[in-house]
């Protein structure tokens, strides 16, 4: 056969000036040295040319060992005479929410003279000049060509709620160019569907004893998962009698609070098959305070995705080797069959136990919207699935696969994190203006700002970045004389050095503060 014979051109750190900088190097085809010989099996082979019209590969070599274990990265490779396209598509057209039940449909029309370019698709409650801005999200990516529509389902805590949506699309042609975004023209306005979230209030006298009163008097609006009203993610079922999932969530600053009432004509666990082919609860749930595009994968660190394994064997991690948390005889953790049919779940989980190598332990906060996903496995005979039920109108059984088959809920009841919270001080009687060192600083995330006002009047006190520009206003009312204080929560800021200043009558102070996060 054939010898495969190099061509090659020695890269020297001299050569480039190179400073433990990224440089940029450009060498033309023609200087290659086409005489890199033929490797026979035991010694190069000299004798001919590298043909350059017969390319199959391309190496990297490195002339030391001390360069072995260094990583190389690559982007776009071509041989020959490719036709690049650089240019970005043009921005679509007619782009509008129509409002449905419980959703918008959101259209448009394709760029013409594309073909095989694909949509992404964004909604905000605010009309939309950035795409990356948090207060935009993601309500569909690569969407393909002549589809032309995406549902965005709307939900809101608790109670059905109106809302208003702006939208705008954009395309990436088939190349990966990207277009400019085209915003509908008028908003969208609708009403939300009430959700249920998880309460900030556990239930008093919480007991893992499969005894639902404390939940049911709490006053907990729960999910509940029955056929009739609830996505099926795969299989499926005769009626509601086949399965009716009531699930309870809640939280507070130590545990995770969870309770499941399931009708289910057929109980049915065998340990010697797959969990998942029996009755068992997934829960997808992600502990971050989530705005903007989902998270393609599971995560960890700040912005941490899990899945908790919920059987009759034990409660597992099952994004940590499936780790038990609790065994089933754990006094924080129930599971029973109820006979032939129907079960009981009740839990409570720290969550230190839910967090794992660099994870940051969660810490809940009213206005917080959480990732999830619950996801119920319905089995009539051991070891054989029927059908699972979930909250989420994305998942088609592939909630295990990423977050971005997930929906989402919040903690409480409002859909904002309070960025501040006022309160009077003890009354004692104040003399002075004085605005107070924010304490703790540096502080992550919150920091509680003091300041005495010696008479009542209009009080503006806001917060700057380096640039001089307001990133947040805390207070822009009138406020009584005497020593108040602020409570700052700067979950949607990066970390650095802020600047909060007081303005009140001819009386004005700065200050400034570090967010380390």
């Amino acid at each position: 056969p054939d010898l495969e014979y190099e061509a090659f051109y020695m890269l020297k750190e001299s050569d480039v000036g190179y400073d433990g900088t990224w440089k940029a190097v450009n060498v033309a085809l023609k200087d290659f040295d086409r005489n890199g010989g033929g490797w026979n099996g035991t010694a190069m082979q000299f004798d001919q040319l590298m043909d350059s019209t017969r390319v199959s590969k391309l190496k990297i070599l490195i002339a030391s060992t001390a360069g072995v274990g260094k990583v190389v990265y690559l982007d776009n490779i071509w041989t020959g005479h490719p036709v690049i396209d650089v240019i970005a598509p043009d921005a679509p057209t007619g782009v509008a929410g129509t409002p449905g039940d419980y959703y918008n449909l959101v259209i448009w029309q394709d760029v013409p003279g594309e073909s095989g370019e694909v949509y992404d698709v964004y909604a905000s409650k605010k009309p939309i000049t950035d795409i990356h801005s948090p207060d935009v999200d993601v309500v569909a990516r690569g969407v393909n060509e002549d589809v032309r529509t995406a549902i965005h389902w709307l939900y809101y805590p608790l109670n059905d709620h109106d809302v208003t949506y702006y939208y705008a699309v954009q395309c990436r042609d088939a190349a990966g160019n990207i277009g400019p975004i085209a915003v509908s023209a008028q908003p969208a306005v609708n009403t939300a569907k009430g959700l249920a979230t998880i309460s900030l209030n556990p239930p008093a006298g919480f007991a893992a004893d499969g005894d639902f009163k404390e939940w049911e008097n709490s006053g907990i609006k729960p999910f509940v998962l029955k056929p009739s009203t609830t996505h099926i993610g795969a299989g499926s079922f005769t009626d509601d009698n086949d399965l009716t999932a009531t699930v309870y969530i809640a939280a507070d600053a130590t545990y995770l609070y969870f309770a499941v009432d399931a009708i289910d004509d057929v109980f049915s666990f065998d340990p010697a098959g797959n969990w998942w082919e029996d009755d068992a609860v997934e829960l997808f749930i992600g502990l971050y305070n989530w705005r903007g595009p989902k998270h393609s994968s599971f995560e960890r660190g700040n912005e941490p995705d899990y899945q908790l394994l919920i059987r009759v064997d034990g409660l597992y991690n099952g994004r940590n080797g499936n780790a038990m948390i609790y065994s089933p005889d754990s006094t924080n953790y129930y599971f029973e069959g109820l006979g032939v049919s129907d079960y009981a779940i009740e839990a409570r989980i720290p969550w230190t136990k839910i967090a794992f190598d660099e994870d940051k332990v969660f810490t809940p906060v009213r206005g917080m919207r959480i990732p999830l996903d619950i996801y119920v496995h319905d089995s009539d005979q051991a070891n054989v699935s029927d059908g699972t039920l979930s909250t989420s109108p994305y998942d088609d059984d592939n909630s295990w696969q990423s977050p971005e088959h997930w929906s989402y809920t919040w903690i409480g009841d409002t859909t904002n994190v309070a960025t501040a919270i006022h309160e009077k001080g003890n009354g004692a009687v104040v003399t002075t203006y004085e605005l107070g060192q924010n304490y703790p600083n540096p502080f992550n995330p919150t920091t509680t700002i003091e300041y005495s006002l010696s008479k009542s009047g209009f009080v503006a006190l806001n917060i700057y970045n380096t640039l001089g520009q307001k990133v947040k206003s805390l207070v822009n009312k009138k406020q009584s004389a005497g020593k108040h204080f602020i409570r700052l929560s700067a979950e949607d800021l990066s970390s650095g050095i802020y600047f909060y200043q007081i303005k009140s009558g001819s009386y004005s102070q700065i200050k400034k503060m570090i967010l380390l996060k």
